[in-house]
């Protein structure tokens, strides 16, 4: 798997600021935005408001498919 700073990076160029890169690759991992909270230990609520600014930055509306866009990403560094 790619090391997690060149993703990071290209999400940094869509806007994303570090903590919502953090949600995003944390959800990429198959977790839910509770456990996300509980990962970076932030409420659910400011976990949702990651994932809106996300959606809006991204144009993505779904939260499987910010994961699907992470792994992607992912997958295209790791064909470079």
């Amino acid at each position: 798997m790619t090391p997690p700073r060149i993703t990071e990076a290209k999400l940094q160029t869509l806007g994303l600021s570090p903590a919502e890169i953090r949600v995003a690759l944390i959800i990429a991992q198959g977790k839910n935005a509770v456990q996300v909270a509980v990962i970076i230990g932030r409420s659910h609520e400011t976990v949702r408001k990651h994932l809106t600014s996300i959606r809006d930055k991204t144009g993505l509306r779904r939260q499987s498919a910010i994961a699907a866009f992470v792994v992607r990403m992912e997958l295209q560094n790791d064909t470079c």
